[in-house]
Parts: C-alpha cells; sequence; structure tokens
C-alpha cells in the first residue's frame, strides 16, 4: 500500500508552532500554499491554520490543544498534499503509545493506522479511551502474564464494547523472576547489563516462539481496523513482537532499530525518574540497571541474531501472496 500524498514524520505536538524548514514541502523555490489544515481522528473538526513565511522556513500558528494524534495538511496551488504527522500518539495514561506503521519497504509504505504499540493502559481515562476509538483500534492483543493483568487491569468501558480484548501472555525473567524490581531492592542482584537483557530476550524466544508467530499472525491480517500491541513497558516484548512484524514486512533494519530504542526517550526517562528516590532510600545506584529500564541497542541485536539463527521464520520477510 503506497501513500497517495507525502507524509512526513516530524514532531508535531498539540499547543505548540511547527516549523517546516524551507525545502521540505517541495523541490520549487517557492511552493505556492492554497491553505493548511489540521485535524485528528478523535475528532470530525478540522482546523485551518495561518502560517508566516520567516526567512524562507514557513512557521504555522500553535495546533489546537487537547489533540492525540495531529495530522498537519499543506495543501499546494498544483494540487499535491504534504502531510506531517508524529509517531506517537499523546495520551494522559500512557507513555509509550506509537503507531508502528509509516516505515519504507519494497512496496512502497508499511501502512500507518494499522498496528499500534503501547505500554500497559491501566491508567488511560476516558478520553483516552475515546482516542483510541477513534484511531480504528478495535483489537488490543495483551502480552503481560496474569500476575501483571490482576496489578494493572485493563479496564475497558462498557461504550467500547466492540474492542477485542485478546490475552496472549510471554513471560520475560531476569533472575528467574518477572518482579526483578523487589529482587534488586531485596539486594538480589548487583546489577543488570543489556547482555543479561539479550539472555532474557533469548529465553522469552525459546519459550514463546508460538505465541510470538500467534501475535504475528494477528498483526498481518487484511483487516479495515487496528490492532494495538502491548505489555507493561511496551519496550521488550512488545518491542520485539513489533520489531519481528516490521522485519516481516520488509522495513529497514535501521528503521526498526530505530522504532525499538525510541522507548528509551518515551518510557525510561519517566521510570528512572520515578524510580530514583525509591533506589536512593535502599542505596543503590540506579545507573547499574539502566539497561533492564531502557531498550539497549546490544539486546536487540543479540536477540535478532539468535532469532535469525533459530527461529528465521520470526524475522526474514513473508513471500509475497503468502
Amino acid at each position: 500500500m503506497v501513500s497517495e500524498n507525502k507524509v512526513i514524520v516530524s514532531k508535531v505536538v498539540p499547543g505548540r508552532p511547527l516549523v517546516i524548514p524551507h525545502g521540505v514541502i517541495s523541490a520549487k523555490p517557492d511552493p505556492r500554499i492554497r491553505r493548511v489544515k489540521v485535524h485528528d481522528p478523535a475528532t470530525s473538526k478540522e482546523y485551518e491554520l495561518k502560517y508566516e513565511v520567516v526567512s524562507r522556513d514557513i512557521v504555522l500558528q500553535s495546533l489546537p490543544a487537547g489533540l492525540a494524534s495531529p495530522r498537519v495538511v499543506v495543501e499546494l496551488e498544483d494540487g499535491s498534499e504534504v502531510t506531517f504527522r508524529s509517531r506517537e500518539v499523546i495520551l494522559s495514561g500512557a507513555t509509550n503509545f506509537r503507531d508502528s506503521g509509516g516505515y519504507h519497504i519494497k512496496a512502497g509504505i508499511l501502512p500507518w493506522d494499522r498496528v499500534f504499540r503501547s505500554d500497559n493502559l491501566a491508567k488511560v481515562s476516558f478520553a483516552d479511551w475515546q482516542n483510541i476509538h477513534s484511531l480504528g483500534i478495535r483489537r488490543i492483543v495483551d502480552l503481560r502474564v496474569a500476575e501483571e493483568r490482576i496489578q494493572s487491569p485493563t479496564k475497558l468501558p462498557e461504550s467500547f464494547g466492540d474492542i477485542e480484548l485478546i490475552s496472549i501472555p510471554m513471560s520475560g525473567e531476569i533472575a528467574g523472576t518477572m518482579d526483578a524490581i523487589s529482587v534488586i531492592l531485596n539486594g538480589g542482584l548487583e546489577s543488570i547489563s543489556a547482555s543479561d537483557m539479550g539472555e532474557m530476550y533469548r529465553i522469552m524466544l525459546r519459550s514463546h516462539f508460538d505465541d510470538f508467530l500467534s501475535v504475528l499472525s494477528l498483526l498481518e491480517e487484511d483487516s479495515s481496523s487496528a490492532t494495538l500491541v502491548h505489555c507493561t513497558a511496551g519496550k521488550d516484548r512488545t518491542g520485539l513482537v513489533v520489531a519481528f512484524y516490521q522485519l516481516r514486512s520488509g522495513v529497514r533494519i535501521e528503521d526498526v532499530l530505530s522504532d525499538y530504542v525510541r522507548s528509551n526517550i518515551l518510557r525510561t526517562p519517566f521510570r528512572v525518574e520515578f524510580l530514583t528516590p525509591v533506589f536512593n532510600e535502599a542505596g543503590i545506584d540506579i545507573t547499574r540497571f539502566i539497561p533492564y529500564l531502557s531498550a539497549p541497542p546490544k539486546a536487540f541485536f543479540e536477540a535478532l541474531a539468535f532469532a535469525r539463527k533459530q527461529y528465521p521464520t520470526l524475522v526474514y520477510p513473508r513471500p509475497v501472496g503468502r
């Protein structure tokens, strides 16, 4: 599926202006703009934006606040359009919610608005659920084990009963436990390295190969609705599932890695900020455990090398027509 219009991934933030550098929307020296508008699947409203040219850059007025997934469309006089959008979806109750599409593949572009990824949904508000529903998401795949689901349950409002919740639990254990934080605070671990995370990934692949295939079959279905896959942090189990989905779809490895490490910006800083006082009180240096709280590239490549050798069907592009 090839996008009909040019789509540029940018930092499109509600309540803030957007600066479009000269030459981005067109190769012409001075492209004529018919109008600029912004819309969001969460609302039926479409807003026109005022703009001014500053040193040949196009500066748009602040985007309307309260949008979750704004798309800014620049209409040119020649009839073409250029859309600016972020991968991230802005929700009050989740920090790592984003679109897994939009990357280049041989057939064109991996479709947008088809496969989303996230951390857990225990704290999402009713307004967040409205935004999730408006994105066309009608199926949510939860990779958490029962203990995690009980501790942080997904509370789907009755008014969104057309969203199907599917549980495909996968365990990701360090030192034989899913709750490594408690073990760390009790003095049971001195550090966790990127290689330790790589070993966790390998164990996960050996233990849940069939589960990975089950999730991938759901993500790859030819469906008019979208699917969201998530775990607790949205970086390890979800990170591997989405990486395999992208690789099997033909996304370049550098783009897959970029998507995987995005959790280090969207999730890790908040987690470290929250846990630092707890670790300090226990007299533990949190920096020795940063790989556990992040998405380490070394762990990703170790898992990828292991999967290529042991489980190639998870990694290599699917034959066309199958």
